[in-house]
């Protein structure tokens, strides 16, 4: 009997023994769940990296993304921006919260051409025309020639070569959206795979157009600024530009919860880096435009 007794006491002392060891192993925190419209995924992710915060970033289309944030099954949604009156109320009603939506960057497209092309910038509606189908305007006659555009004699009769992004990329699925809306891409324009894909097809070619997404590397061809309708000055794809809507082709990108975290957890810990200079600088390396960021 004594030694079953010193068998069961010995088996009950390497219960607690186990048990107090893996006490002392710190528990894994739960990531931080983003859902995330494209292209936005990297950027999701790469708060997180530059945060060393562990993220969860799944993909998305966009009434999906606010889906999983009301149903509290992802902590944040990201995608562009506005948010429509529907989908806040969505979020708002299941479980009624205040909607916490941030205004983390912008997302644009620009024209690039040829460094050896003369023309300085494009009107807003000129710049559209040129990539617009004819049917857009019941098959009236589009600027299509360089001489059209410029006084320049070297560039009478040449033809603009429009490249665009694939149809069913982000890019190019951006490209309908903030460029043609309600019009199709005109018949010829060449689809080209990537942003890198057209900068170098554009920096070989002095006659061609191209449409770029995410201005990250554009160092052998030439942005192309843009005069917005109503304005009489050129600008480019910068934070002031786009708030004061000066530049006519971006939309904001907003990360959206419908509880703010507690500030001490993970996905207030990533909220807050989001919000930060060190955030902005992630969209700005990503190719989108940061909402604010100080001078380097």
């Amino acid at each position: 009997m004594m030694a079953g007794n010193r068998s069961r006491t010995s088996f009950v002392s390497a219960g607690l023994l186990l048990a107090a060891s893996l006490s002392a192993f710190p528990s894994v925190a739960a990531p931080v769940r983003v859902a995330a419209v494209a292209p936005f995924q990297e950027l999701a992710q790469a708060w997180g990296q530059a945060a060393s915060i562990q993220v969860k970033v799944q993909p998305f289309e966009l009434s999906q993304a606010i889906r999983q944030v009301a149903g509290r099954k992802f902590d944040f949604a990201l995608v562009p921006g506005p948010l429509l009156p529907g989908h806040r109320a969505f979020l708002e009603a299941s479980p009624a919260k205040r909607v916490v939506s941030v205004e983390v960057g912008w997302e644009t497209l620009a024209p690039i051409v040829h460094p050896g092309n003369p023309i300085k910038s494009l009107p807003e509606q000129m710049a559209r025309d040129l990539i617009a189908s004819e049917s857009c305007v019941n098959g009236a006659e589009l600027p299509r020639d360089w001489g059209a555009l410029l006084d320049e004699p070297s560039m009478k009769g040449r033809r603009v070569e429009a490249l665009l992004p694939p149809d069913k990329s982000p890019a190019g699925k951006a490209l309908k959206t903030l460029v043609l809306p309600n019009c199709a891409v005109r018949t010829g324009a060449q689809r080209v795979s990537s942003d890198a894909a057209i900068e170098r097809a554009v920096a070989k070619n002095p006659l061609a157009l191209g449409w770029v997404h995410r201005l990250r590397y554009i160092g052998q061809a030439r942005v192309l600024p843009i005069v917005a309708r109503g304005n009489v000055e050129a600008a480019t794809a910068n934070p002031e530009a786009l708030a004061r809507g000066w530049y006519p082709f971006g939309r904001k990108v907003l990360l959206v919860t419908n509880e703010e975290p507690a500030p001490d957890g993970d996905a207030g810990r990533y909220l807050r880096f989001v919000r930060s200079e060190a955030g902005q600088r992630e969209v700005r390396r990503l190719g989108f435009t940061p909402v604010w960021l100080r001078a380097q």
